[in-house]
C-alpha cells in the first residue's frame, strides 16, 4: 500500500507520519524535476547555490556555506563548477581581502530561469489533474508548512 493511499486520514496523522510522509513527497518530487539539471548543467546543490547568489544579488562562499548548513570544501567545489560554466562571477572583497564575493552572470541568470521553468512545468503536469478543490487544499497546507519551516 502506498504512504499515499486515499484512505489515509490526514486529520489524525501523527507528526511523525506527516514527516514520513513529507519526506517521501519530496524524493518523489525530486525524481520528477530531476531532468532540468541535466539540460540546465544546475545539480541541486548549483541550482540551490544559485538561487542564493541571485536573491542576495550576490554573496560569500562562506555565507552559502553556512545557509546551506555544509563545509566550505563542499561549496568551493560547488562555485567551480558554475565557475567553469560561467554562471558567476568571483571577485575579491572590497571590505575584506580575505573574502571571495560571488555574483551571477547574465548566462547563470539565464540558466537559473530556464531550470525553475521547466521545474514547475514539470511538477504542473501533474499538479493540473487535481481539481480546484484539491489544489486549494494543498496550497493552504503549503502556506502552513512554509510558516513553520520559514526560519529553520
Amino acid at each position: 500500500m502506498s504512504i499515499f493511499d486515499e484512505t489515509t486520514e490526514a486529520s489524525g496523522s501523527s507528526p511523525d507520519e506527516l514527516g514520513d510522509r513529507l519526506i517521501a513527497l519530496m524524493e518523489i518530487v525530486h525524481r520528477v524535476i530531476r531532468p532540468s539539471y541535466h539540460s540546465t548543467r544546475l545539480t541541486a546543490a548549483r541550482l540551490s547555490a544559485m538561487r542564493m547568489i541571485i536573491e542576495s544579488d550576490g554573496t560569500t562562499g562562506g555565507q552559502i556555506a553556512q545557509a546551506e548548513q555544509v563545509t566550505p570544501a563542499t561549496i568551493t567545489r560547488v562555485l567551480d563548477g558554475l565557475d567553469e560554466s560561467g554562471f558567476i562571477e568571483r571577485e575579491p572583497s572590497r571590505r575584506d581581502r580575505r573574502i571571495v564575493d560571488v555574483r551571477a552572470t547574465e548566462v547563470g541568470r539565464d540558466a537559473f530561469s530556464e531550470a525553475v521553468a521547466s521545474q514547475i512545468e514539470r511538477l504542473a503536469v501533474g499538479i493540473a489533474t487535481l481539481s480546484a478543490e484539491d489544489r486549494a487544499k494543498i496550497s493552504d497546507a503549503m502556506c502552513h508548512l512554509e510558516r513553520v519551516f520559514q526560519n529553520d
